[in-house]
């Protein structure tokens, strides 16, 4: 609690006085509200259904830290060869903080806080104030949101890397610089040893951002997009990392080895569905992608609320389904009329909808990884809120926001007084 509302001060500090009034409250309660349910799951173990990886993280991060104390034997032979990092992130925090249980799931509560203030910084740089104040109250007191940032995994902190890039990789399309090519590179590269396969995803929608600049800047996004490319291969090579991406393409991003993952995702699990489905050619794979982007964005459906963990979702899903007619408004309106202005959150959260819709095999991996996308289909649920709002009385409906307005602005562009 100490360190949380000086960092939430420190990351706010550069907004106007008005913005923070608003989001700075909203931080506040976001991180009560994740504390305390953090709390919650260290006091009352039967709380604690969703916590399979999170328990083992907490454990192997708790070694670490022991080991680098000088009170305890090293332990390697327990390191994944992929996906090691968030370990080290949590025995870190352990470290300089203390070897106390409750901590991994206190860091991830802070990481988890600073999510909101991302989408706000973003929703103002794409569409406007009232947007971006929509989607900061969501991604702040969303259930699932607290809940995943209340617990030792690794979402809370992808999340951020993904949101961190899009701000900065939307930055880099208005203003090329070294700050904006650094704030885009840097989260890309720093996935690679917490989820290796997002830094594909990530990088992918970053450079087919980057193309798709606005109209009469075709050579900007192009010349961007090969200083990118080299920035991506230079630190790749300088940190020793081509055989891995090597093999990483030769093996994960291969159609039969992510039809074997998924298959095992399924039948592994309880809440599997699909488990004989055949996506190892790109055939299969597109007929399976509608099923498998229905399941990862709406599902547990009420047919599939057959035990404890998809049930304790319904209040969540409620609410979810209820914003399907916001959410599917503002989307398609960004990508029929403004696909060139908001590419950068359609074609992030796009990549990131596919490829999990793809290798999730189970619901509860589907509600876990989605609440990486949740962060962007936010800013298009409150943007198809907004348009709705607007276009009420229709004698006075407004030309549609264009991005980096601020609700003034708006407002006089459609006769408001």
């Amino acid at each position: 609690m100490g360190l949380g509302f000086p960092v939430i001060w420190l990351a706010t500090w550069k907004l106007q006085p008005a913005q923070r009034r608003f989001i700075v409250p909203v931080l506040g309660g976001a991180l009560l509200l994740r504390m305390a349910m953090s709390i919650v799951f260290a006091t009352v173990p039967a709380t604690r259904i969703y916590h399979q990886d999170a328990a083992e993280s907490e454990i192997v991060a708790r070694l670490i830290a022991n080991f680098w104390m000088g009170e305890g034997p090293p332990i390697d032979y327990l390191i994944s060869p992929k996906n090691y990092g968030i370990n080290y992130v949590f025995a870190g925090f352990l470290y300089v903080f203390g070897r106390f249980p409750l901590n991994a799931a206190i860091l991830n509560s802070l990481i988890g806080t600073l999510n909101p203030l991302l989408v706000y910084a973003i929703g103002l740089k794409l569409f406007h104030e009232a947007v971006a104040r929509r989607a900061a109250l969501l991604a702040a007191f969303f259930p699932s949101m607290i809940i995943w940032s209340s617990m030792a995994l690794k979402d809370p902190l992808m999340s951020f890397m993904i949101l961190f890039a899009l701000l900065f990789c939307v930055r880099l399309r208005e203003r090329f610089s070294f700050v904006n090519l650094t704030g885009t590179l840097l989260p890309i590269i720093a996935c690679y040893p917490i989820r290796f396969y997002l830094v594909y995803f990530i990088g992918a929608s970053v450079l087919g951002t980057m193309a798709l600049n606005r109209p009469g800047r075709r050579v900007g996004g192009l010349s961007k997009q090969v200083i990118l490319v080299a920035g991506l291969m230079a630190v790749i090579v300088g940190f020793g990392l081509m055989g891995s991406a090597m093999e990483d393409f030769n093996s994960f991003f291969n159609l039969e080895f992510v039809s074997t993952y998924r298959h095992g995702m399924a039948a592994s699990a309880n809440s599997g569905f699909a488990q004989d489905v055949d996506i190892s050619t790109p055939g299969g794979a597109i007929a399976f992608l509608p099923l498998g982007l229905s399941t990862l964005i709406w599902s547990p459906f009420p047919w599939q609320m057959v035990s404890l963990g998809p049930i304790m979702t319904l209040p969540e899903m409620l609410m979810w389904w209820s914003l399907g007619p916001a959410l599917m408004r503002g989307f398609l309106y960004a990508l029929r009329k403004r696909f060139s202005d908001y590419s950068p959150i359609i074609v992030f959260a796009t990549t990131l909808l596919i490829g999990y819709s793809l290798t999730m095999g189970n619901l509860g991996a589907a509600f876990r990884m989605r609440a990486q996308v949740f962060n962007l289909l936010f800013l298009f649920v409150a943007f198809g809120e907004h348009l709705a709002r607007k276009s009420k009385p229709a004698s006075n409906q407004p030309r549609a926001p264009s991005p980096g307005h601020t609700l003034p602005d708006i407002e006089r562009a459609s006769g408001a007084r």
